[in-house]
């Protein structure tokens, strides 16, 4: 089973070059507490969706900008998702691929 083991965490170096950073060092950091040198949650998980099919292997959360109002997409194939590269208000666009193409 692969893991990542860090040790000793001294924090986040948001001006560090990726290449340049430490083995115990990252560039962002979010929803958790730096103390000590360990890294430790804020809140514990909490169940967001439940899928509307068994097969389901792919989902992702589309936040309607005008609204703020959120849609769950779902695929029953391995999808990679991201949205559109033009911030606009009007259309809310993602693309995604499913190994055979983009869409």
């Amino acid at each position: 089973m692969p893991f990542i083991k860090l040790e000793a965490f001294s924090g986040i170096s948001p001006r560090t070059g990726p290449a340049l950073l430490q083995p115990n060092q990252a560039q962002i950091a979010s929803n958790l507490k730096i103390q000590s040198g360990e890294l430790r949650p804020w809140r514990k998980p909490v169940f967001e969706y439940t899928t509307g099919n068994s097969n389901v292997q792919t989902i992702y959360e589309l936040e309607k900008t005008s609204t703020g109002a959120t849609a769950w997409l779902e695929w029953t194939l391995d999808v990679n998702v991201v949205p559109g590269p033009v911030d606009d208000i009007t259309d809310d666009r993602v693309y995604y691929t499913d190994g055979v193409g983009p869409k």
